[in-house]
């Protein structure tokens, strides 16, 4: 409890020093100690990993020493491949040339030329087929008996032993290859192919560049080592052999299966680290100051980005927000500034927008009281012109004084909730069927509902406007108008969650030119100063006052003729104007 009292202690107090001093403390747990900390761990790592470096170095130059030479063995070993496929040495060996006369041509014919393969070889000393059986004639240096074997019958036993070959390094420092040499169908041995090589002539050309001391151990002989030295290969002596194997720095080792021995390097260490801890020093004060310049030039961009940007909050005014003018970086504070530059938009749009529609609401209620004269006294004058028209029996006039009269009535309702679209598609039946009776055959409509209207609502007078354009101006003298009102789901469905609006005539359609002008009238983002189309810029504004999401109207002119308008209503149980 006491050590958790004692943090929190702590941590009040930190949090209550002002920023410098916050930043300073920081500097010293955030820099300096891990800046130190860092350099001397690097210094400590880095010396080791140099060692190992340098001891992997030596590691991998013996591996590559290994295999090259392991690869010139092979070169040297590829040699017997001629002798095992001339068919003249295989029949000798076999005792095929029973006179010194055939023995003698044969070998001046192809044999010699067999043994000529590597006169240019400067690692071939000489090479020698030794017969496993006496033949009639045998040629010194080149063709000899199994008796002149240069080494005991163990040996050639070994040799019998490995058909792909054997290397024999003697103990005078001697490297010599033997080959099995078989019949052709390899199921007899008939002889052995000695090659032997100048080790020293092979090694000058892999230790050329190498400072490095190299040391060779067979199984034949473990007790002793060979070095080579001074493009010589000899004996070590008892003294260098032991000054090599009790050495403390130890000795690298890597096996070489070909000649069934291993290759020894003496480990050397580098001393590089500590001759430039000096080095060391002088980099960690470098790296402590540009760190430090670094850290401070961070903090202060922060802190001065902060403090300039609760200045410009504090001197704002509730009545006229204005957005942070400074420059914004993708950082967490740009992020925040810019969010903060999103909202003062989004609020000083709301006050326009409700500003805007603050005004249309009091339009809407100006014009509508200002149409309200004596709305009772009209409706009777209208029904008694309907029952003298029935008394007369002039049903006509009649039925277009009652659907008059609804419309009427329907119009003059100074409420400005919003209407069901149900009432207010019969208020547009209303008006057609008005100048239906008006127009006669000039004019035919069809209303087609296609889904659901429960708890769909809308501004009033929607449609009214937009199908007095279509009378007004789609109706041509001797050609009859068609109107189509059509309501439907915008997913095909009965109870879509949004319903579309479409009207459409055939009538003759509205000019490109003019099409353009209506469209910016609309789309305007700003009131449009013009005085035509008010009735289609009032429902359009309406609408996006009505839903703020909303698009507005569309107008199309199809090319076959005539006008679509098309708008669409959100179902909801609630939608105030």
């Amino acid at each position: 409890m006491k050590s958790a009292a004692f943090l929190h202690h702590i941590y009040d107090r930190f949090m209550n020093m002002k920023l410098k001093q916050k930043l300073l403390t920081g500097y010293f747990f955030i820099v300096i100690i891990p800046v130190f900390t860092v350099s001397i761990l690097m210094f400590s790592f880095n010396y080791r990993a140099s060692q190992k470096a340098y001891l992997k170095s030596q590691e991998q130059e013996m591996n590559n020493f290994g295999s090259q030479f392991d690869s010139l063995l092979e070169q040297i070993a590829h040699y017997s491949y001629f002798f095992q496929n001339n068919t003249d040495i295989l029949a000798y060996l076999g005792g095929q040339y029973t006179t010194p006369s055939d023995v003698l041509f044969h070998y001046m014919d192809t044999i010699s030329e067999t043994f000529d393969c590597a006169s240019s070889d400067t690692r071939v000393i000489r090479m020698k087929v030794f017969s496993l059986q006496d033949q009639a004639l045998f040629i010194p240096a080149k063709l000899e008996n199994i008796d002149n074997f240069p080494y005991n019958r163990a040996l050639i036993n070994t040799v019998k032993k490995h058909p792909n070959g054997y290397w024999f390094w003697s103990h005078q420092g001697s490297l010599t290859y033997y080959q099995p040499l078989y019949n052709q169908n390899y199921q007899n041995a008939l002889g052995i192919l000695q090659i032997e090589t100048n080790p020293a002539q092979i090694l000058q050309s892999l230790i050329r560049d190498l400072n490095y001391s190299w040391y060779f151990r067979f199984s034949s002989f473990p007790e002793q080592l060979f070095t080579y030295q001074e493009q010589k290969l000899r004996l070590c002596n008892a003294q260098e052999q032991e000054e090599f194997l009790t050495s403390g720095s130890g000795y690298l080792t890597k096996t070489l299966d070909t000649l069934s021995g291993q290759l020894l390097q003496p480990v050397i260490h580098s001393d590089y680290l500590r001759s430039h801890i000096f080095l060391y020093i002088l980099l960690t004060l470098i790296v402590l100051f540009l760190f430090s310049l670094l850290y401070f030039s961070i903090t202060q961009s922060l802190t001065r980005r902060l403090v300039d940007f609760n200045k410009f909050i504090s001197g704002q005014l509730p009545r006229e927000l204005k957005e942070y003018p400074g420059i914004l970086y993708q950082d967490e504070i740009g992020n925040t500034i810019l969010a903060y530059n999103h909202l003062i938009q989004q609020i000083n749009t709301l006050i326009h927008d409700n500003y805007e529609v603050s005004l249309k609401m009091k339009e809407a209620r100006y014009y509508a009281l200002q149409s309200q004269i004596r709305p009772h006294f009209l409706y009777n004058i209208l029904e008694n012109i309907r029952m003298s028209s029935v008394s007369h029996r002039d049903m006509e006039t009649a039925q277009m004084t009652a659907v008059f009269g609804k419309y009427l009535r329907y119009s003059m309702n100074t409420s400005m909730e919003a209407e069901p679209l149900e009432k207010e598609l019969q208020s547009a039946r209303d008006y057609l069927d008005v100048n239906k009776i008006r127009l006669g055959d000039s004019l035919t409509y069809e209303i087609s509902v296609e889904a659901e209207l429960d708890d769909v609502y809308c501004p009033r007078f929607i449609l009214q406007p937009l199908l007095e354009n279509s009378i007004r101006h789609g109706l041509v003298k001797g050609q009859p108008l068609h109107i189509s009102l059509r309501i439907f789901g915008e997913d095909s469905s009965e109870m879509s969650p949004v319903l579309r609006i479409r009207i459409q005539d055939n009538g003759v359609g509205i000019q490109s030119e003019r099409l353009h002008i209506i469209q910016d009238i609309l789309y305007a983002a700003e009131t449009f100063p013009s005085s035509r189309h008010v009735g289609l810029r009032n429902v359009n504004d309406r609408l996006k006052a009505f839903h703020p999401d909303h698009l507005g109207l569309r107008i199309e002119c199809p090319e076959c003729g005539g006008t679509i308008i098309e708008y669409s209503l959100v179902r909801k149980e609630n939608i105030l104007p």
